[in-house]
């Protein structure tokens, strides 16, 4: 059907029609129309590429710690101490050269390098208490950055549980909850800031599995890692449902996981 000019009801040409733009140039009466079938088909043409074509999922980055273990009805995720390569060692030397200056201001307000093997005075004792809060800050200086460099983080799914555990030298918490009670996975409501080995400060993400009346977090060390963890345990939450019938062993079932990929090529 040929478009008609509404002004002088002449039939338009094809050569005087704009595919692009769905206008039409009336050659007699010089109108210019819109063809309200063609704009509305140039319309459809450019919403559904965008609407049509899924979005490619995240992938993992190539500098990722994360190991993230899948086989059928169970998720194993990862995330390995830091060891002596990672950015805590800065803040173990720093932590190290601040408890040793407290230590010796303190040692000198207890009058102990004037009067050696003697039992200090009360007025030294009061005045070496200023430095109990220069040693809270060096401790937690200290315990953060043993933290950073032996702390590994855990976290196993199954049909049945959520179980998390994170162990750091001889210290060690776990935590079990029934997949009935674990809701989603999100980011972190914000980027937390921590201190490299060269001093810098920058920006590390998290994933936060949500669960009733708490949550597990899970540290990232870039917004690629964040999105590509938390598309993977998304994508396990809506696959694999809550089971109460399923006979779960928890971390025996990851240990499990751990030592069959280890053992593959």
């Amino acid at each position: 059907m040929k478009p008609i000019c509404p002004s002088c009801h002449q039939e338009i040409p094809v050569e005087d029609v704009n595919l692009h733009t769905g206008l039409g140039r009336c050659r007699y009466c010089n109108e210019i129309f819109e063809i309200p079938e063609l704009v509305e088909h140039i319309k459809k043409i450019q919403v559904a590429p965008a609407s049509e074509v899924p979005k490619a999922p995240p992938v993992k980055p190539a500098d990722s710690r994360i190991r993230l273990i899948r086989k059928n009805d169970k998720m194993l995720i990862d995330v390995p101490p830091w060891g002596l390569n990672g950015p805590a060692v800065g803040i173990l030397l720093f932590s190290l050269f601040w408890l040793g200056f407290v230590a010796f201001w303190t040692a000198g307000a207890l009058g102990l390098f004037f009067h050696p093997g003697q039992f200090p005075k009360w007025e030294n004792i009061a005045f070496a208490l200023f430095s109990i809060p220069f040693w809270l800050v060096g401790l937690a200086l200290f315990g953060g950055a043993l933290a950073g460099m032996f702390s590994r983080r855990i976290v196993y799914l199954d049909s049945s549980w959520l179980e998390s555990r994170w162990k750091c030298l001889f210290v060690s918490f776990r935590k079990r909850i029934s997949r009935e009670n674990v809701q989603m996975a999100r980011a972190a409501s914000e980027p937390f800031f921590k201190t490299d080995s060269g001093g810098q400060s920058r920006p590390w993400f998290g994933v936060e599995i949500v669960y009733t009346k708490g949550k597990i977090k899970i540290p990232c060390e870039s917004e690629a890692e964040q999105n590509w963890l938390l598309a993977e345990i998304n994508q396990f939450l809506e696959t694999v449902p809550f089971r109460p019938d399923y006979l779960s062993e928890g971390f025996t079932q990851a240990r499990e996981l751990l030592e069959e990929t280890r053992s593959e090529p």
